[in-house]
């Protein structure tokens, strides 16, 4: 379900270019709200900032239904989004620049929360706690460091105000679709400490016709929850203290992929000697040659023919229960602010996140068939990791009304990424032995 408003959706299209002040008919001078943005790690004028910049409020994504990462890209020129294998694979990109690495360690485009980045599921903001989205268009490794090479996309997350104030949302939609979204903040002690707790769940069915061949399971579902917990300390007018929890759970079903059957006569790729793939012995595929490791490729010349879609995985003969997709995050931060008399500010923060993700799936969709009296059965896949970050920075940004203007820092960002990856029910069961390590660790 997407709601949308003309208004809205114009109203962020002109963000992008030089807006003159409105003059109406009888003389009078009307300004355009000022947008502030912090693409250059300090708080500027939009218009002075030189860099394709998208920004999106809060108010104006809940206001043109926009729910979630998939909605955002849709709406914003040159930003991409690509859930590929699942939502745990998502690779964002910008003017086309992206990366084809699965693994979350090595991406173009980083996605950063409140300033610090997300490591793993990239799509996993709770847009229901979003005060303004400001997308980055280019390479930003200068401000936001690595794995921005294509851009970058900064979430800033909603403070607590003066008054008491609670908000509760409500979104109905087909396919299930059931969003809620609720949000308590106020001062705890007036003018000096405020607090704010938010909770959003989002739950969708996929389409009626998503469903696998043999066991009858749904795929394309999605369920999460997100939780945020904020402190502001604020003891004097230049001093800032804002605390920081955040707890995400994801629960999604297996995204819907369908492959072209190996049976069809339009088939003719990658037939090792031996292999159970074999070409249609009617197939009319041409120009076949070796294409490496004993591979044989041929290439069809011919119209394809269509078939019939369905979702032929094949969870029971590899040893799955029930596919599904996974997710957990638990992440702590802080951040220090000080304006100085001059002007200038300095900004202290950091945070520490522990985050797993697991995929429980039919990996490639072949099916199984009898080969020499014994079935075989491909496609097993589980792969449990653990992320764990520590991140630290401290900057100092000059007066912003200057005309010479200057910043500088220091950061520290420390990551340990361990994945295993399980091929068959066997190796699963021998524990970290029986799969393929992949590990990263460093320090910036």
């Amino acid at each position: 379900m997407i709601r949308y408003s003309p208004g809205c959706i114009f109203a962020a299209v002109t963000l992008l270019v030089p807006v003159a002040p409105a003059v109406s008919q009888e003389g009078t001078e009307f300004q355009l709200e000022e947008i502030v943005v912090t693409a250059r790690k300090r708080e500027e004028n939009l218009q002075e900032v030189p860099g394709a910049i998208s920004v999106f409020t809060g108010e104006g994504l809940r206001q043109a239904g926009i729910l979630s990462a998939r909605d955002l890209y849709a709406y914003t020129p040159g930003l991409n989004y690509d859930t590929g294998f699942d939502q745990n694979a998502a690779t964002p990109a910008i003017r086309g620049v992206v990366s084809n690495e699965i693994a979350t360690y090595r991406q173009k485009v980083t996605t950063f929360l409140d300033g610090m980045p997300i490591l793993g599921q990239q799509g996993s903001v709770p847009f229901h706690t979003i005060d303004q989205v400001e997308v980055l268009r280019g390479p930003q490794s200068a401000a936001f460091g690595r794995s921005t090479f294509g851009g970058a996309i900064n979430f800033t997350t909603v403070d607590p105000g003066d008054t008491f104030a609670a908000d509760i949302s409500v979104d109905l939609g087909q396919d299930s679709l059931f969003n809620l979204g609720a949000i308590v903040s106020g001062p705890i002690v007036d003018g000096v400490l405020g607090g704010l707790i938010a909770y959003e769940s989002k739950q969708r069915d996929g389409e009626s016709d998503w469903v696998t061949i043999d066991e009858g399971f749904g795929l394309g579902g999605e369920s999460s929850e997100n939780t945020l917990l904020k402190l502001v300390y604020t003891p004097t007018e230049a001093l800032s203290l804002e605390l920081r929890y955040k707890n995400l759970d994801v629960d999604h079903e297996q995204t819907p992929r369908d492959f072209y059957p190996w049976t069809t006569v339009s088939r003719g790729v990658d037939n090792a000697p031996g292999d159970r793939r074999q070409l249609h012995p009617d197939s009319p595929a041409t120009s076949c040659g070796i294409a490496g490791m004993g591979a044989v490729a041929c290439a069809y010349v011919g119209d394809v023919q269509p078939w019939e879609q369905s979702y032929d995985y094949n969870y029971s003969d590899i040893g799955i229960d029930e596919p599904f997709v996974r997710n957990q995050r638990e992440r702590t931060e802080a951040e220090l602010t000080y304006d100085f008399d001059n002007g200038g500010s300095l900004v202290a923060m950091g945070f520490t996140s522990d985050e797993f993700y697991e995929r429980g799936t039919d990996s490639d969709l072949y099916g199984s068939e009898v080969v020499n009296g014994q079935l075989q059965s491909a496609g097993f896949e589980r792969d449990p990791t653990d992320i764990a970050e520590t991140y630290y920075e401290m900057r100092y940004a000059s007066p912003g009304e200057n005309r010479f203007r200057y910043g500088g820092g220091i950061s520290y960002y420390d990551y340990d990424f361990l994945t295993i990856v399980f091929r068959s029910l066997a190796g699963y069961q021998r524990g970290p032995t029986g799969g393929r390590q992949i590990s990263e660790f460093a320090s910036n």
